[in-house]
């Protein structure tokens, strides 16, 4: 690639970029659901309610503990009123081939949520947004999939990061009454 192409890609990426940093505004907004014909509210209830789910988080866009983050991500993914005890460090409860994945953003080559393996590494973009992507994952079979962003976060204790943790955990388990298959389409209507 020549060099002005590589400057026109890296300034086009910086206009989007910045396009989307000035629309995220404090509101946590969602980049894209995907739920596919595989996903079951059902499920969630059998395996999750009331019961540890184990969450795995890559990334970590505030360089602060990762166990500090870890707790801080389950913690505002209970926020969301999903029953379930979200937590990295999961006891006997927790369904083993079940987990969900939480990456700050992007995904090494692109790779999907429930194929990262311990040590993988993501790239955090810090860019003035902060931009959250989470599975649910079967093994590695994505069963519902959210990613979303707010402006930069600033810490833990930033009221952003419980409101984008808790709006992505609803989006990535809408209960029965939010979805609606229409000839074979996944329609979700969560607020």
């Amino acid at each position: 690639m020549s060099m002005r192409a590589t400057r026109s890609a890296v300034y086009g990426s910086l206009i989007v970029l910045g396009a989307v940093a000035a629309c995220a505004g404090d509101q946590p907004r969602s980049i894209g659901t995907l739920h596919p014909t595989t996903y079951d509210y059902q499920n969630f209830n059998t395996y999750h309610r009331n019961r540890d789910t184990l969450v795995v988080v890559y990334g970590n866009p505030l360089a602060v503990d990762d166990a500090a983050l870890g707790r801080a991500v389950g913690d505002a993914m209970r926020a969301s009123g999903v029953q379930s005890n979200f937590t990295t460090a999961p006891g006997a409860s927790a369904e083993k081939n079940l987990r969900v994945v939480v990456s700050f953003g992007r995904r090494p080559d692109n790779r999907g949520l429930c194929t990262l393996k311990p040590g993988d590494r993501v790239t955090v973009d810090r860019s003035g947004i902060t931009e959250v992507h989470a599975a649910w994952c079967w093994s590695e079979r994505v069963d519902s999939e959210v990613s979303s962003y707010v402006t930069a976060i600033t810490s833990l204790d930033d009221p952003r990061f419980r409101a984008l943790f808790s709006q992505a955990t609803r989006e990535l388990f809408p209960g029965s009454r939010d979805v609606n298959r229409n000839n074979g389409r996944l329609k979700i209507d969560v607020p």
